[in-house]
């Protein structure tokens, strides 16, 4: 009897001893792969330590390089008379503006611009008004009578009598543009009328003022005509 029991005992043992191995062989498959991944996770370490970061100090001195080579160079130029300090900037004397011409002397005459339906007179005076300087019409620079209202007609006389006061001393000008008006004329001047304007800006005067001066009635004599108007 008790040697049956010490086989059954002895049986038991390997087979606890049997169950145990497994267990171990796992655990040291575990320690093995934690000791592989060890190794391999070094050298990636070690990689990222040596790459330095951007605008960390191994960059610095590259751009102190720079710097001194600039300032060398600079130093140079100086020293061969191509760049001017500021001492040398400051001893040279400014340069001498243009003399700013004095409006007191200037000739100022008023131009009278009449610009109708049919024709547009262009007649150039003093100050006062009591001494024609010169005087041009669409007729004397057009050939046909229906071209005599046209703005190339208004430019065309503004030219020529800009050229004429110029000869005479005149440097600028006020403008007086004026329409028929009256009861049962045109309101507004005509289309001549911007014509002349430009002519003399183009020719070299100096425009002072431009005014329209149409006569227009705010009361005043009755139209004739009556209530219903004139009966033909």
């Amino acid at each position: 009897m008790p040697a049956k029991k010490e086989e059954t005992a002895k049986e038991a043992k390997a087979e606890v001893k049997e169950e145990k191995k497994p267990k171990e062989a796992k655990a040291e498959a575990k320690e093995a792969k934690k000791a592989t991944e060890e190794k391999e996770a070094k050298p990636k370490a070690e990689k990222k330590e040596e790459k330095p970061k951007e605008g960390s100090k191994e960059e610095k001195p590259k751009k102190e390089e720079k710097k001194g080579s600039t300032v060398a160079s600079l130093k140079e130029q100086v020293a061969k008379g191509l760049v001017k300090t500021k001492e040398e900037k400051k001893e040279e004397a400014p340069e001498q503006s243009k003399p700013v011409q004095s409006r007191r002397n200037e000739f100022v005459a008023v131009a009278h611009v009449y610009s109708s339906k049919n024709n547009v007179i262009v007649n150039v005076t003093d100050l006062s008004g009591a001494e024609t300087l010169a005087s041009a019409s669409g007729g004397m620079v057009v050939k046909s009578g229906r071209e005599e209202r046209t703005p190339f007609a208004g430019i065309q006389a503004a030219k020529r009598v800009a050229q004429a006061i110029k000869e005479k001393g005149v440097t600028t000008v006020d403008i007086l543009i004026r329409g028929k008006g009256g009861h049962a004329g045109q309101k507004t001047p005509g289309r001549a009328a911007s014509a002349v304007i430009k002519g003399f800006a183009t020719s070299g005067l100096r425009i002072r003022r431009i005014e329209d001066v149409t006569p227009i009635p705010h009361g005043g004599c009755k139209p004739p005509g009556g209530k219903r108007g004139r009966r033909v």
